[in-house]
């Protein structure tokens, strides 16, 4: 083809701010190598056939792609800096799922074995502790990808110093590292479950019950009931924006080293050599 009569096609396909100077700023270098790219791909055009001024920062057909490929993982880039998680947990890809018990499992400052005494849904049993004042603790080890909205404990006035009536709630992702993001008052004539959390978002694997302060300052305590509720995140099948990109770039290279293998028999003895 004329080169003359190229560069008119170009111009009228491409358009004619393609070929102006301001394709050397970064924002236009993108869009400039696309149009040229989608331009040489569709009159089969070795990018070698235009001379190095006319094509602007790009000489060859990988460093367009190369060009094209950047962008776009830039864009990614700022994407997540903008709002982080979303390119590797998208909403649309998540359903939630009510979970009545957020915990895994749950341990005791003291009297293990009496745990479930306080989780069989009977308020007229409970656990107690054995030990010394404000030492008592539950702790509940979270289930995977639960955020826990809803914590209760039952507790009952004719219990006298046995009742709790300071009462914190730590949060943390490991059982020695836990920062108190409650502290709540029990008056000492409630009988039943007293709210610790309600409307919380606490994602974090593991939640501690301490017991601060018995009624009549009483050195042990006893707890008639506990309830976890919250939802945990179930993965839908798909794919991910993560995915489609490295599904994407991978098809960019194929694409590549098909169009280079046709002008290029050096190149496929290479190829061949590489994959065998």
């Amino acid at each position: 083809m004329n080169f003359a009569i190229l560069l008119i096609e170009m111009r009228q396909n491409c358009g004619h701010i393609a070929f102006k100077k301001e394709t050397k700023s970064k924002e236009g270098l993108g869009i400039h190598s696309s149009m040229i790219l989608r331009f040489l791909h569709r009159n089969r055009l070795s990018s070698a056939v235009m001379p190095y001024p006319t094509l602007e920062h790009c000489n060859n057909m990988c460093t367009m792609r190369s060009s094209v490929l950047k962008e776009c993982l830039d864009q990614l880039v700022q994407k997540e800096k903008e709002s982080p998680g979303d390119l590797t947990r998208s909403p649309e890809m998540d359903k939630l799922k009510s979970v009545a018990k957020c915990y895994a499992y749950i341990e005791t400052s003291s009297n293990s074995a009496d745990i479930d005494k306080m989780t069989n849904g009977e308020t007229s049993s409970y656990w107690q502790s054995d030990g010394s004042a404000c030492s008592h603790w539950i702790r509940l080890k979270m289930k995977p990808d639960v955020v826990l909205r809803h914590l209760s404990i039952a507790v009952a006035a004719t219990d006298q110093s046995y009742m709790p009536q300071q009462v914190t709630v730590a949060v943390g992702r490991s059982a020695s590292d836990l920062q108190e993001v409650r502290d709540v008052h029990i008056p000492s004539n409630v009988t039943g479950y007293v709210t610790l959390l309600e409307n919380a978002n606490i994602s974090q694997l593991y939640v501690q019950i301490n017991i601060k302060r018995c009624l009549s300052d009483g050195c042990d305590t006893r707890i008639h009931g506990l309830r976890a509720v919250g939802f945990q995140r179930v993965k839908k099948s798909g794919v991910s924006v993560s995915d489609a990109s490295a599904i994407w770039y991978w098809s960019l290279l194929t694409s590549l080293v098909t169009a280079s293998m046709e002008t290029n028999p050096a190149f496929v003895q290479t190829v061949l050599h590489n994959t065998r």
